[in-house]
């Protein structure tokens, strides 16, 4: 493998990942925290999804960092949240050793900061697992630039563990990994995804491609993507996309929107209102219970109903609520208003 200079790398990383470092995606509306193991003693982000509730077992994502200082655990955390909400992810973004300017670049070798990193990941995973609700067949890692060597390395030592994995625009070496430890997970049918932009860093490409073809030599099915007219970029949608196809995860509603036929009229007021379940296909309408109420008054209340018809008698503000139930007990709310004016006087 090429080994490039420490001052090169060191700008050529400047110049392409600043523009990376920005978190683009939106905040979740979930809970975050910052925690420290108690076994290991070092710190990780743990963001419990929208709706999470102890009720259901969850799948959890292990998302690894790339080089401080241009990526940290806690930018892993924020670009993963509105993910999180939408496909109902516990994730927990740990503070590595190994991934900053001074580690071994490229990694050639096991060096002691990943034997750390390794110690510290496998206990917090294991001490989040004990204490919140994850379905430990359901658990994913992922890792975003430098993080690659660590992701592969992991995931890697514990064959058995991880239900699936994607790299995105991630870095890759073969040589420290095992490949009976591959094997048994090319049997079980771990699927994998690689991607990068179309623009990505030239090594994190070549890497990545590495990546691809010693996998499907061992036997994978190597889901491989290259994201046009992008470069080094955040992009977990793609992976949450990926589990959520390969594992049964159902991609969750962020919202309903509501139309109306009408906002103000004359009484008697006949209208429709229509709820809308954005991202979502209509066909799968029929999975979510639509509750309609008309002045906290309980109307129509069926799966698969996103419209009610009504007409309204009483002159006066009066407001429409629908409350949506998901397949998976995610619950979403709306509420318009309307205005009725009393009728005219008969001639």
């Amino acid at each position: 493998m090429k080994i490039y200079h420490f001052a090169a790398c060191v700008l050529l990383f400047a110049f392409f990942l600043l523009p990376g470092c920005v978190v683009p995606q939106p905040p979740g509306h979930g809970s975050e925290f910052l925690l420290r193991s108690p076994i290991t003693t070092r710190y990780y982000y743990l963001y419990l999804p929208a709706g999470y509730t102890p009720e259901k077992s969850w799948p959890m994502v292990l998302t690894l960092h790339g080089m401080k200082p241009f990526d940290n655990a806690s930018a892993q955390a924020r670009e993963w949240q509105e993910t999180a909400d939408q496909y109902g992810l516990i994730i927990v973004a740990p503070e590595l050793f190994n991934s900053d300017l001074f580690m071994q670049y490229p990694l050639r070798t096991i060096t002691s900061g990943v034997k750390i990193d390794e110690k510290n990941v496998m206990a917090i995973l294991g001490y989040v697992a004990k204490r919140c609700h994850v379905d430990k067949s359901r658990i994913f890692a992922t890792s975003w630039s430098s993080g690659g060597y660590l992701l592969h390395y992991i995931v890697n030592q514990y064959p058995n563990m991880f239900a699936g994995m994607c790299a995105r625009g991630s870095c890759f070496n073969s040589g420290i990994l095992s490949v009976k430890n591959a094997r048994i997970m090319s049997k079980r049918g771990v699927p994998i995804m690689i991607y990068w932009g179309q623009n990505d860093i030239l090594w994190i490409r070549s890497e990545s491609q590495d990546a691809v073809e010693w996998y499907r030599k061992l036997g994978f099915k190597v889901r491989r993507e290259i994201i046009k007219g992008r470069g080094h970029e955040r992009l977990p949608d793609q992976a949450a996309a990926f589990f959520s196809k390969h594992t049964g995860i159902v991609s969750r509603v962020q919202q309903v929107e509501l139309d109306t036929s009408g906002y103000v009229g004359l009484s008697p007021f006949t209208i429709d209102v229509s709820a809308t379940l954005p991202k979502i296909p209509k066909k799968q309408y029929r999975d979510y219970n639509f509750q309609w109420s008309i002045d906290n008054k309980p109307q129509e209340q069926a799966t698969g109903k996103a419209i009610l018809f009504a007409t309204i008698y009483t002159p006066g503000e009066h407001t429409i609520k629908v409350k949506v139930i998901s397949p998976s007990g995610f619950t979403l709310h709306n509420q318009i208003k309307i205005r009725v004016l009393p009728a005219l006087p008969k001639p």
